[in-house]
This record gives C-alpha cells, sequence and structure tokens, in this order.
C-alpha cells in the first residue's frame, strides 16, 4: 500500500506469449504532483490473474454455435474469461481458413462461463478452445 493505492512488487508484460517487459518495484516515494492516467490500463487492455493456491477453471454454461461453414474443419481459438464470465481477447491461434475463423471468432464471442477462481476468488484467466464445424450430411 502506498497512500489509498495497491502497487504489485512485479509485473510482466507479455505479447503473443513472449515476456517483453518486467518490473520490479524497489521503493516508492511521494510526488509533489502525479498524473492520474498513469494509473489507467490502456483502453484495449485485458487482465488476466494467476492463482498460487486452489484454481477452478471457468466452465462453459452457454456455447451457442448457429450456422458456419459448410464443411469439416476445426479452429483453435484463445481467449480471455473476465470476472464476470464474458470472453475477452478471442483470437484464433490455428486457422480453419477464413470462413472457419469468423464463425469461430463470431460464435466465441457470444459464449459465457462461470468464471475462474483462486482460493475462491473470482479472477480473469486465458483459456484455450477448439471450435468444431461439421458439415450437414
Amino acid at each position: 500500500m502506498f497512500g489509498s493505492y495497491t502497487y504489485p512488487r512485479e509485473m510482466e508484460c507479455f505479447v503473443e506469449g513472449h515476456k517483453k517487459i518486467e518490473v520490479k518495484v524497489l521503493e516508492l516515494t511521494a510526488k509533489a504532483t502525479m498524473d492520474p492516467g498513469l494509473f489507467s490500463p490502456p483502453v484495449d487492455a485485458v487482465e488476466i490473474d494467476t492463482c498460487s493456491g486452489k484454481l477452478k477453471h471457468p466452465k462453459p454454461i452457454a456455447m451457442p454455435l448457429d450456422g458456419g461453414p459448410q464443411n469439416d474443419t476445426t479452429v483453435a481459438v484463445k481467449l480471455v474469461v473476465d470476472v464476470r464470465g464474458n470472453p475477452r481477447n478471442v483470437r484464433v491461434v490455428h486457422s480453419g481458413g477464413k470462413e472457419s475463423d469468423e464463425a469461430a471468432l463470431h460464435a466465441v464471442r457470444t459464449w459465457r462461463f462461470s468464471p475462474a477462481t483462486c482460493d475462491g476468488r473470482k479472477i480473469p484467466t486465458e483459456m484455450s478452445v477448439e471450435v468444431s464445424f461439421v458439415a450437414p450430411r
């Protein structure tokens, strides 16, 4: 704690699974003027938490899959499930082709989950899913 703010002692930022920056706070001192914008995450930032306690993974509640391509294909998707169970930062990690990818992204964005918990506390967490399409026979 520093004043009414809570700061982590260490932070790591990753881009596409690769660590880009690591920060360790050694000392905090008061400064005459502080810009409040320094404490706001970027607009497109997606929070992810890690758990060192008892982790319960997100569970699907609703997974509608309407329409899609007319061929057999599978699309691998990564997403972050937020503390409300909503998918965020949905992205394709293994393509099934343009039409399949677009249908998979559209579907996953409508899904709902029970959020992950760490020792009973809801946390945002990243997960992977596979969306399979089967052509009508």
